[in-house]
């Protein structure tokens, strides 16, 4: 039996030695040098180190931060801020108080998924009467990850509450709100004003969200701790298809403590009355009043003209005679002959005259 015989084919290098190639075909092989093999055990050595200390990057430093991001996905929590406390007179008399109100509230993680930013455009523009480009900016400026929702607008009409909600959009909120409602001017350098805190508050203080309200200035400042309280908790369930399952209050607000003052209210108010006609007589804007009790230190009346509404400081912002400047405090005077008697107190007590 013929025994068949298989064919391989052969390479024309095979056949060539190679000095002959060298010589008369200019084309030799020749081994690959070992730094190529080390170059490339280098380069894959360092991918891999790459790769797994990205890795590790991930699971372990920043691993409670997309841990967060998962469970947002499935639960959404959103703060209730809690009231804050009242600032009352020594007759326990309020000298501001919280005012309800209805605010929209925007869920950014919302508006992304069901594809609503037209729509939340046109709420803030036709609804709200909010100009569409600094919505729109706002929007472009914030960043989902570091936060899940902000204020649109406070103290919305109910008009404006039955407009929002008949649009049924997931994305945003109204909720009953309350804003502080300043009484008198008479008591503003006293009570001071609120603001909605931002990214330098948050920066420093941990326990602040974004849309918490924190003190500028006067007696909201410095006791903002102590009338902050502490905000509750809202958290939203969804199913893998994000279809909302329940709502529920995991956490309720607690109030801020409320402040005890020394002022008198009624005196303060007798004594900004007289004092503002008085300087309007001069033809002056600008003076101090302080009434203190001589027994004991206590602060009765303290008044800094001119004076703001607290309720609305963005049109003293850039006034030139300084109305939000607490010139009783803040302000540096020469004492006059007040003076005398300490000195004369001075020269007494150190023999250097005599009664």
């Amino acid at each position: 039996m013929r025994k068949s015989l298989k064919r391989r084919k052969i390479d024309f290098e095979e056949v060539i030695s190679d000095s002959y190639s060298s010589q008369k075909l200019d084309s030799v092989e020749k081994p690959i040098k070992p730094i190529v093999f080390y170059l490339v055990f280098v380069i894959v050595a360092l991918f891999s180190l790459l790769f797994l200390v990205r890795t590790l990057f991930f699971t372990v430093t920043l691993h409670d931060k997309y841990a967060d991001k998962a469970h947002d996905n499935i639960n959404q929590s959103a703060p209730i801020i809690s009231p804050r406390g009242i600032i009352m007179d020594r007759n326990s008399i309020p000298l501001v108080e919280n005012k309800a109100i209805f605010s929209v509230f925007l869920r950014l993680n919302e508006m992304m998924r069901n594809n609503e930013e037209e729509a939340v455009l046109d709420v803030s523009d036709k609804i709200l009467g909010m100009d569409r480009g600094n919505v729109k900016k706002t929007l472009d400026e914030t960043n989902p990850e570091d936060t899940t929702g902000i204020i649109l607008s406070k103290n919305i009409s109910r008009d404006q509450v039955i407009a929002i909600k008949s649009l049924n959009l997931k994305s945003i909120l109204v909720e009953n709100d309350y804003e502080r409602n300043y009484k008198n001017p008479a008591f503003s350098h006293i009570v001071g004003y609120v603001g909605l805190v931002n990214k330098s508050d948050l920066s420093k203080d941990k326990n602040l969200v974004l849309n918490d309200l924190i003190g500028r200035s006067g007696l909201e400042a410095f006791y903002d701790k102590k009338l902050r309280g502490k905000n509750g908790e809202i958290i939203t369930y969804y199913d893998a298809l994000g279809n909302v399952i329940d709502i529920s209050r995991t956490k309720e607000p607690i109030a801020g403590g409320d402040i005890k003052t020394t002022i008198d209210s009624d005196l303060q108010k007798y004594f900004y009355k007289r004092m503002l006609a008085g300087l309007n007589s001069l033809g002056r804007t600008s003076g101090v009043g302080i009434a203190i009790n001589p027994q004991n230190g206590e602060v009765l009346a303290l008044i800094s003209f001119p004076s703001f509404d607290a309720n609305n400081i963005s049109p003293y912002l850039n006034d030139p005679s300084k109305p939000l400047f607490n010139r009783v405090v803040s302000g540096l005077y020469s004492p006059g002959s007040t003076i005398k008697p300490v000195h004369a107190t001075a020269a007494l007590a150190e023999g250097i005259v005599t009664p």
